[in-house]
């Protein structure tokens, strides 16, 4: 069964959808989610930048066979916790979405599939 569970702060919205996904293979390069697209293993505790600026961060805080806990750090300052275990979460404040989808878990690490973009 996928979980997915939640605080969020002021000003954002969040959904959780409960469904896996194809995404490419994961990288160890951080750096490639500045882009707005990434696919990569993390281990707690992992800062990964979501914008070129280091303004939009999602930090990863915990990581285990069963979940990965994450708070989100955007340019208007607000920040969200999520718990998750597999499926997919989306996040946006009044700028930005981002998707997450957690595509698998063990012990220590998680390949995450995330992808930002302006809110339209």
């Amino acid at each position: 069964m996928h979980l997915a569970t939640f605080t969020m702060a002021a000003g954002w919205a969040l959904s959780a959808v409960l469904v896996a996904g194809q995404a490419p293979a994961p990288s160890a390069d951080l750096g490639s989610c500045t882009d707005g697209t990434c696919t990569v293993t993390v281990s707690a505790p992992t800062d990964i930048p979501l914008d070129t600026t280091g303004a939009s961060v999602l930090s990863v805080t915990a990581v285990d066979s069963q979940l990965v806990r994450m708070v989100l750090r955007s340019t208007d300052g607000v920040s969200m916790f999520i718990t998750s275990e597999g499926g997919r979460i989306e996040a946006g404040s009044l700028e930005r979405v981002v998707r997450i989808r957690v595509l698998s878990l063990s012990d220590g690490s998680a390949v995450l599939d995330i992808a930002t973009q302006p809110r339209t």
